[in-house]
């Protein structure tokens, strides 16, 4: 809906309700007295402008809510909506009061009050858009039309208030239209990267699924070599007796163990049967005490069973980058590793808080440990990520990271919360505001 062809409507219709007003009042023969210019603009312009603007945005809103749905649905909505609730809770109580005000103060307590009712107006346009104005503008002319009769009021006090009426309620529909193009544009992009983001939990998901699939093939491919290599081995013997298996036998032992270190790297056995708090406690922990690094886990809290497998997959790959990161630090001899989950509002939640000290004497044992060291992220299935990339990965999940120094430690933090279900991003979809409107 275009709000300025709208409003130009308005106008002309007003306009032209003065031009004919204007040709009927010169040809009636029953017209006595002089010309006045001012009641005449209040009776003929302002009037019926005020009125229009009054009643024709409720008729569009209620066409347009026919258009988006069923009426009942709509109006259930309406009746749901933060707009109705500023109007019950702020702007009737205000105007009341300042109707009161106008009603029994002084004259110039008249024109405060008058002018002051602008205030909740423009307040609710700025939240709402050029709803708000619809809503309230008919409450806010029929507060001051009733406490200006015309036949009381004084010369010149109906023109003014009148006058005023028209500038305020029009540019605040101008106002609120600008407002509601931008609050149709945030939510725009807020849907938008909703979607995007549901793109990426997917994509991480089916990842993970494929490198579990992989794991699972190489362990399997593991077993079959060791059959293979011990047949092989068996059938050698028979053939050449006196031959030294010693090392063909230790050469494919070393085989499959590289084959299930490199599946346990992509998928770790412990989450696949046991869930996040095993990998956490068996694998990390396995990983770094081969690198003759000190490991404790505390896991707390509630509703890990619960949580999106997403959200799972991203809190594991998320530790295991953090840890490699603080134990990057040659003189990281001990990490810290703790994860809590809970729920608030209804919404599930996750933390993670990976602490690394720091400890100058332990330098000599890091050199001392450096292959296993630079092995870790490949054990962990980590990309060594660096900080920006790690707080990427963490927004998928609607989460914050943050590092900190403190004295002998490193310290990084994330917070993850639970993916958006598929019916809710539906009923978002469904509630969102399909109109653009604008003003030129």
């Amino acid at each position: 809906m275009d709000v300025k062809a709208l409003l130009t409507c308005i106008l002309l219709v007003s306009l032209g309700n003065m031009a004919y007003s204007w040709t009927v009042i010169s040809f009636a023969k029953a017209v006595v007295g002089p010309f006045a210019p001012l009641s005449w603009l209040v009776d003929y312009f302002f009037g019926p402008y005020l009125a229009i603007v009054s009643v024709v945005p409720w008729v569009l809103m209620t066409w347009l809510a026919c258009r988006r749905g069923h009426l009942r649905e709509q109006f259930h909505n309406l009746l749901a909506s933060r707009l109705t609730l500023d109007t019950a809770t702020l702007l009737i109580p205000a105007i009341v009061l300042l109707a009161w005000l106008n009603h029994v103060g002084s004259e110039e307590t008249n024109l405060i009050a008058t002018i002051a009712m602008a205030l909740p107006m423009a307040w609710l346009t700025l939240k709402h858009g050029w709803r708000a104005v619809a809503v309230s503008a008919p409450l806010v002319i029929a507060c001051i039309s009733i406490a200006i009769p015309p036949e009381e009021a004084p010369d010149g006090k109906l023109y003014a208030t009148m006058m005023f009426l028209t500038i305020t309620v029009t540019s605040l529909f101008a106002l609120g239209a600008r407002i509601s193009v931008q609050l149709a544009k945030e939510e725009e992009e807020r849907l938008t990267m909703l979607s995007v983001q549901r793109v990426a939990r997917q994509s991480l998901q089916l990842s993970e699924q494929r490198m579990r699939q992989t794991s699972q093939a190489l362990e399997y491919l593991a077993g079959t070599l060791h059959v293979t290599n011990s047949r092989l081995l068996e059938q050698m013997r028979r053939i050449v007796p006196n031959i030294e298996s010693h090392a063909f036998y230790k050469q494919a032992l070393n085989t499959q163990s590289q084959v299930y270190r490199l599946a346990e790297s992509m998928h770790p056995v412990a989450w696949r049967e046991r869930g996040l708090p095993a990998a956490l406690n068996e694998t990390v922990a396995r990983a770094l005490d081969e690198a003759g690094i000190a490991y404790r886990c505390e896991i707390s809290g509630r509703g890990f069973s619960r949580l999106a497998p997403a959200v799972l997959t991203a809190t594991y790959r998320t530790a295991c980058e953090a840890i490699v990161y603080v134990t990057s630090r040659l003189a990281c001899t001990r990490v810290n590793l703790i994860l809590r989950g809970g729920e608030t509002n209804g919404k599930r939640w996750i933390a993670l808080r990976v602490t690394g000290v720091l400890e100058e004497t332990g330098i000599a044992s890091a050199v001392y440990h450096t292959e296993e060291r630079k092995r870790l992220a490949a054990k962990l299935g980590a990309s060594m990520l660096d900080i920006p990339e790690m707080r990427d990965q963490v927004r998928i999940f609607d989460g914050m990271l943050h590092i900190r120094m403190p004295a002998d430690r490193l310290q990084l933090t994330a917070l993850l919360h639970d993916a958006i279900r598929e019916e809710e991003q539906g009923e978002i979809a469904r509630l969102a505001p399909p109109l653009r409107l604008w003003v030129k």
